[in-house]
């Protein structure tokens, strides 16, 4: 496979067969992660997608991202239709905050009209910011930020 990443690694590419197309009948393949405890107050998964696919409607061609957590799947983002270059998607994952979750990444296709390489994926990446205290009694919501206690100036100030 080719890592087309703007950053040269971490592809993960699904359903493309060797001649670089998923032209090969229905297709799923599926792109699992560990399991992993969702920590911090504010938690963003990001990740990019490249796609060819046929652009008719959702039940030709479909990549979703889902996150299995205690028995239940959760749709966090779905992508029927071709993307040129790589595009950036960002997902809130703090409802799901103190859960253990799965991230899986699926693409399925049906019988026909297959002809582009399918569907790559890149920069996949999980931040989790935490709660902090700043020591100022002028700011709230203190986060910690890149190891930076970070608060928001209150006004007025008590």
């Amino acid at each position: 496979s080719q890592d087309y990443g703007a950053g040269g690694q971490g592809l993960g590419m699904v359903a493309t067969g060797l001649n670089g197309s998923y032209d090969h009948g229905a297709t799923k393949a599926v792109l699992s992660s560990p399991e992993f405890v969702l920590k911090g107050e504010i938690l963003t998964l990001t990740y990019q997608v490249k796609a060819q696919l046929q652009d008719n409607s959702c039940s030709a061609d479909l990549f979703t991202v889902e996150l299995l957590a205690y028995g239940v799947t959760t749709v966090l983002g779905q992508l029927c239709q071709s993307l040129v270059g790589f595009t950036s998607f960002e997902v809130d994952l703090s409802p799901y905050r103190n859960q253990i979750g799965q991230l899986r990444f699926t693409f399925q296709s049906d019988e026909q009209s297959n002809a582009g390489f399918g569907v790559a994926i890149d920069e996949v990446a999980l931040e989790a910011v935490y709660a902090c205290d700043d020591g100022d009694s002028c700011t709230s919501t203190d986060l910690c930020k890149q190891g930076i206690c970070q608060g928001e100036a209150q006004d007025p100030c008590p």
